[in-house]
């Protein structure tokens, strides 16, 4: 018998168009710019041609 349910969800993978959109925020935004350019490795690390 299980303790817990599972009752989680398959992530969604961002779309080309929301990795941008995503990257300009961060890039202008006071708080998440400092995590610009990681964030920017991650996004491009993973293959996608954007």
């Amino acid at each position: 018998m299980n303790a817990l349910e599972n009752d989680t969800e398959p992530k969604v993978i961002l779309t080309p168009e929301q990795e941008e959109r995503l990257l300009a925020f961060m890039e202008t935004d006071n708080i998440y710019s400092k995590y610009y350019h990681m964030m920017n490795a991650v996004i491009r690390a993973d293959g996608s041609p954007s």
